[in-house]
Order: C-alpha cells, then sequence, then structure tokens
C-alpha cells in the first residue's frame, strides 16, 4: 500500500540530501513536509486503525445508517483510503512543483540525479501523470474479501522522454490484490505496512532535522 510511496520520497531525498544540492527557495520544501506529515496522519487511519478492526466491535454493530457492520467497515475504510489517495497525490504535486522550479527553488548541478528526478515527478512526465491517475493505496471490495492497490514504481533508468509502452516495458505498473478475509490476515497484511509507516516517519523526522539546521523564518516568508 505504501511502497510505492516511500520509494518515491526515498527518490527526491536522494536529490535533495545530494552533496552539490543547494535550496534557494525553502517554503515549497516546508510545504513538502506538511503534506508528508498529512500523509502519515492518513496512513495511520487507514491502516493501523481501520483496517485491522473486527467485526464484532460495537461501533461497528452500530449500523443505524448501514445495512451490517461489515458494510459500515467497508464503507468507512475505503473512505480512510481514499483520504490517504488524497494526501499522497497532493505530496507528489507538491514535489511536481519543485521538480518543474529545479534550477531556481533547487540547484542540483548533477545532471544524472537532475534527469532522474524529472522523469518521475516533472509535472509533464508520463510516470508522474500515471502515478496520480491510477494511484489506489488500498480499496476492499464490496463483499469485505479482497483489498487491492495499484500504483508506479521508481526507476533509476530514466530517459529523457518516456511514453506509455515504456513503463509498461520496464514493468513499473503494479496492481495487485490482498486476500484479507480474516482478522488474521488483515493483522499479518497491517503488520508489513507498518514498515513502510515507520520509514516514513523516519523522511519527516530526517526532514524536520534539515528545516531545522538549515532553514530560518526569514525563508519561508
Amino acid at each position: 500500500m505504501l511502497t510505492e510511496v516511500v520509494e518515491f520520497i526515498h527518490l527526491f531525498e536522494s536529490v535533495l540530501y545530494h552533496p552539490q544540492a543547494r535550496v534557494v527557495q525553502w517554503a515549497p520544501i516546508y510545504q513538502y513536509y506538511r503534506c508528508l506529515d498529512q500523509v502519515l496522519v492518513a496512513a495511520t487511519d487507514a491502516i493501523e486503525y481501520a483496517l485491522p478492526r473486527r467485526m464484532d466491535e460495537p461501533a461497528l454493530m452500530s449500523t443505524q445508517f448501514y445495512p451490517d457492520g461489515l458494510t459500515k467497515w467497508v464503507t468507512l475504510t475505503n473512505d480512510n483510503f481514499a483520504s490517504l489517495d488524497e494526501a499522497v497525490v497532493h505530496a507528489l504535486h507538491e514535489l511536481s512543483g519543485i521538480t518543474r522550479h529545479v534550477g531556481t527553488c533547487l540547484l542540483v548541478p548533477n545532471k544524472e540525479v537532475t534527469d532522474l528526478l524529472r522523469f518521475h515527478l516533472h509535472p509533464m512526465s508520463l510516470w508522474y501523470v500515471c502515478f496520480v491517475e491510477d494511484f489506489i493505496s488500498g480499496r476492499i471490495s464490496d463483499d469485505g474479501l479482497m483489498l487491492r492497490h495499484a500504483a508506479l514504481k521508481t526507476t533509476q533508468h530514466a530517459k529523457k522522454r518516456i511514453l506509455s509502452f515504456d513503463i509498461q516495458a520496464m514493468e513499473l505498473m503494479v496492481d495487485q490484490s490482498w486476500d484479507i478475509s480474516t482478522h488474521d490476515l488483515r493483522l499479518a497484511l497491517c503488520s508489513k505496512e507498518k514498515i513502510m509507516i515507520s520509514r516514513l516517519h523516519q523522511s519527516r523526522e530526517a526532514l524536520r532535522v534539515y528545516l531545522l539546521a538549515h532553514c530560518t523564518m526569514a525563508d519561508l516568508l
């Protein structure tokens, strides 16, 4: 659910923390930090709280506005995943805006690193367009038995121009489904995804430390 999100965040970090990189405008970086915080909040709600719930919980058994507890759980959990989708796309938009202004907002003299960033995150990049259009952090089937996920992986083999068949040829498309028909299966899936949430926490903390060390309030005004 979060593997590909962690991938593109680490990609940006490899550019931001590159020895030759220099931030000129700090406000977009700070805005991205705030977006990353929202991704974490939404991920925690969807994966750590909503997904592993038991169907016999009193809160789910109370179904005044739903035909049954299962329908209530599926609906509310999918709402949580939709919020996560929105938060991830918002963060991606912020990174895309920064990438669009590489050379003014962020200086990265290393051409190979710059090309890799633009390949994925430039607003005109097909990778970026496809990710925004196709990303599904998680979507539970109506019967509550399966969880679908769709996203794009990053690649280290970036080209200046990418076409749709390039994405397919590099097998960047991810479309998978997990069996969540039992509580134990849901717990096992959540346990794996908590590793990704932990990595997001590490990324946010690293960026917080970086901002505190290099950015002043004056830089944000």
